[in-house]
């Protein structure tokens, strides 16, 4: 039998149909050639194997799939060699594996894409997050880069102290209110709520994540559509258990009533047992922030009681 990887797989390829390879005419020596292959892989994975002879309805359904079933053995190789889960996925489409089944027309094995186990987590995770104001990816990225420098750089100690804070957070979720702000001049702030709310939501907890310029930018602008869509974002943020708020301290001018309609309905949702909120901010503390675009409101006093139970976690020691 010749070597499999002497197979040329591009050369077995006609043309594409929604991403998925199909099976062309071959010359009689390759297609004996891609038979002996397959025919071998089956050997190495008693599982596909199982499959395979369970999707094999007549004597030609397997000469009609050898393409198919290349394409599928090889795609199981790769998912059964996994060790590090999404973040060495080598295939062009991370996190999606190849199905087979039968196509009673074409007497062939057919394939289709689906969900990895570890894509399925983390899409079920997204899920769980409205609104999200950053790309799912984004979030899932720096969540898994945080946990992987938390793990392997032991000298960042106020790193560590927030990724615990928001550890114990999640086993005290339900019990207390719980508020905490990273402050930094870079990223480190936005890898520990990007972290946060991945693994909050992970866990089937209802979360938000909100860019909080861009949300005010919506909710006051002159373009209906764009202000009643942030109005829906608002109101999914309050009812988040979990609220985590990007540039807590990065406003754009509100007026009065602007800030009494949309930002305190914010803050005050957060403020009550069961909920946990984590911010990344600029500046050390909120406050003045906060007492600037309510210093006209009657809800000046409610405001500040709110925003001084933040609890502020500087981090300086991960500079990236």
């Amino acid at each position: 039998m010749k070597k499999e990887k002497g197979i040329d797989l591009e050369a077995l390829k006609a043309g594409k149909s929604a991403g998925i390879p199909f099976s062309v005419g071959l010359a009689p020596e390759k297609e004996d050639e891609l038979e002996d292959a397959v025919r071998q892989l089956l050997k190495e994975d008693p599982a596909a194997l199982t499959k395979v002879q369970k999707l094999n309805r007549t004597s030609e359904t397997f000469s009609h799939s050898v393409g198919n079933l290349y394409t599928y053995l090889q795609d199981r190789k790769t998912c059964l060699s996994c060790k590090d889960g999404l973040l060495s996925c080598p295939k062009k489409r991370s996190g999606f594996r190849y199905l087979l089944s039968y196509d009673s027309e074409r007497d062939e094995m057919t394939l289709s894409l689906a969900p990895c186990s570890y894509q399925a987590v983390k899409e079920r995770a997204f899920e769980k997050i409205r609104p999200m104001d950053r790309k799912g990816d984004v979030i899932f990225h720096d969540a898994m880069r945080l946990s992987d420098l938390v793990r392997n750089r032991p000298e960042l100690r106020s790193t560590k102290k927030a990724y615990l804070d928001i550890l114990l957070a999640l086993d005290q979720i339900g019990k207390e209110e719980h508020f905490t702000l990273f402050a930094g001049n870079n990223e480190a702030p936005l890898l520990l709520i990007r972290f946060g709310c991945y693994l909050y939501a992970r866990n089937g907890i209802s979360c938000a994540y909100v860019r909080m310029k861009d949300l005010f930018l919506s909710l006051t602008s002159k373009d209906w559509d764009l202000r009643r869509q942030a109005e829906e974002d608002l109101a999914d943020a309050c009812r988040a258990e979990a609220l985590f708020l990007e540039g807590a301290d990065v406003l754009p001018y509100l007026s009065t009533e602007q800030a009494d309609m949309y930002l305190y309905p914010l803050l005050k949702s957060q403020a009550g047992k069961g909920h946990v909120t984590f911010g990344s901010v600029t500046n050390p503390s909120p406050v003045d922030t906060y007492r600037r675009i309510f210093y006209r409101s009657t809800n000046l006093d409610a405001v500040m009681t709110i925003a001084q139970r933040f609890q502020e976690s500087a981090i300086d020691d991960l500079f990236l």
